[in-house]
Formats: C-alpha cells, sequence, structure tokens
C-alpha cells in the first residue's frame, strides 16, 4: 500500500509545527491545504490530491476523523472510513482489501 497525506494545514501552522511533522519523509507525498487554497470537505483539495499522484478515485481508502471529510472524499468516489481507533482502522483496510 502507499500512504499519502490530505491535510487542512495552513501555511503559518505548517510551519510552527513542521519538526512535529518528522514523518513526512515516510508518507508516499501528500497536499496541505495551503498549497492548494482548498479545505476538506472542498472538491478540489481531494481531486488535487488524486491528480498529482496518478490516483484512481475507486481504488483509494481515505481516512478521518471528521464525517464531513468522509462525504467529501465519498462525492468524489473514494472508499472512506471513519478513523475512531488503530484497530478499527486495520479492520477497515482488512475488508476494504478483500472487496478490492
Amino acid at each position: 500500500y502507499h500512504v499519502y497525506l490530505l491535510s487542512n494545514y495552513g501555511k503559518t501552522v505548517y510551519g510552527l509545527t513542521h519538526t512535529a511533522l518528522s514523518f513526512l519523509p515516510l508518507v508516499d507525498g501528500g497536499v496541505f491545504s495551503y498549497e492548494v487554497k482548498s479545505v476538506k470537505p472542498e472538491r478540489l483539495i481531494y481531486e488535487t490530491l488524486l491528480k498529482k499522484y496518478g490516483l484512481a478515485a475507486k481504488e483509494c481508502l481515505f481516512f478521518d476523523d471528521n464525517p464531513l471529510n468522509i462525504e467529501g472524499a465519498r462525492a468524489l468516489g473514494i472508499h472512506a472510513a471513519l478513523f475512531t481507533s488503530l484497530e478499527q482502522a486495520k479492520e477497515d483496510i482488512s475488508r476494504y482489501s478483500k472487496e478490492k
């Protein structure tokens, strides 16, 4: 699996917390809202991520802790699950993998 980040971070917050984001080199890519002037659940931010990395919406599984962001992803045909815990996320990944 590839892991991409989709974040509603503003440029100021990104600058203030950059050291706390030391995990960024471990992900395959991402889009921060300040880069595209769009935030979740707006279509543009999801579309930007898909286009930037050549991803097919129907092949993606999106996690978020905000139900509105889940609906935003689903509106584009992205599989989405509400993040409540690591265990739940593992179950969702397993279920999604079986459906593919």
